[in-house]
């Protein structure tokens, strides 16, 4: 069986990375004309299709043409996140409890989703269930340490209950217990403090705004990049990548623009924060640009990439 090469499933890849979402799905229906029988083409094409919203009827039909005993679960997962955004919760519920089926790395993606989905219709009892079977496993889902931990004294709190362990007098748990626009905007100003090493100040790893940013400004610009669009991560909390626009003022020390990482709530466009996109790479504001390349290369290696910017919701 004839099926796409990697040099030509990339291109799709690069496509989307750089938002020309039209040309990505021209390339995959050219593909499947030619490889017929390639189930990761389908699912490809199937998956831009359900993120794009427009073409959903066709999107769930390649879908059911890719699934097999090998992709089912992740072709479910897309199904269940499609439905979760349109607010179809019980169709949401029952898809996502298909991944419950799966191994333990699809088991923990049906906690998170029916997590995210029982938060939504504000079943906490249901929600803390979930989440007890997902602290058993953690190890199958990478996210932030601190996400956790938050969440969990969240959804504790909705419960009537209280862990003495657990802090509640940082930012972050301020906000996911009683939303307050001042307490993300002091959260996200504590980025710019300088630190003290070995006599050099230097900029927090996770920040690389400037002095001067109005970070007001900053807050109310980048709700309006994520009014009209999906996240592109799914998990305890979303995220939105943003690339920001020069009249905000939140660049590089050498003025290039920078891409920003907006953590909001689950299923709400509330911002807890804004980060770098990666965080592990930026150092210093002083220099970006290898920190910048290696952003842009992990993006590029991910299955889905989709940087979003002030065109995507025009």
């Amino acid at each position: 069986m004839k099926v796409a090469s990697t040099k030509e499933l990339n291109h799709v890849r690069e496509l989307l990375y750089n938002d020309d979402v039209d040309q990505a799905i021209k390339e995959l229906r050219r593909l499947c004309n030619i490889y017929p029988n390639d189930p990761v083409v389908y699912q490809q094409l199937g998956s831009v299709l359900l993120r794009q919203g427009k073409n959903i009827s066709e999107a769930l039909y390649f879908l059911s043409l890719a699934t097999n005993r090998y992709n089912k679960h992740a072709i479910s997962f897309d199904i269940a996140t499609y439905y979760l955004s349109q607010g179809e919760f019980f169709k949401a519920e029952e898809k996502f409890k298909t991944l419950l089926e799966g191994d333990d790395k699809f088991k923990c993606y049906g906690y998170l989703g029916l997590i995210r989905t029982y938060i939504h219709i504000e079943d906490y009892k249901a929600a803390l269930t979930y989440f007890d079977k997902l602290a058993a496993k953690r190890e199958f889902v990478d996210f932030d340490v601190s996400h956790y931990y938050n969440m969990k004294f969240y959804l504790y709190y909705k419960n009537g209950v209280v862990l003495k362990s657990i802090h509640a007098d940082n930012y972050f748990t301020k906000q996911l217990v009683n939303y307050s626009r001042d307490a993300a905007i002091e959260h996200i100003k504590e980025h710019l403090k300088s630190a003290d090493s070995e006599g050099l100040e230097t900029k927090r790893v996770h920040s690389i705004f400037e002095k001067e940013t109005d970070i007001e400004e900053l807050y109310d610009h980048c709700s309006e990049l994520i009014k009209d669009i999906n996240p592109n991560g799914y998990g305890i909390v979303d995220y939105y990548v943003c690339k920001l626009d020069d009249h905000v003022g939140t660049t590089y020390s050498n003025k290039e623009t920078a891409n920003v990482e907006v953590v909001t709530f689950p299923n709400s466009k509330q911002i807890l924060s804004i980060y770098p996109t990666d965080n592990n790479h930026i150092n210093k504001i002083s220099n970006p640009v290898e920190g910048e390349r290696k952003t842009i290369q992990r993006q590029k290696n991910k299955n889905k990439s989709y940087k979003y910017t002030k065109k995507n919701h025009n």
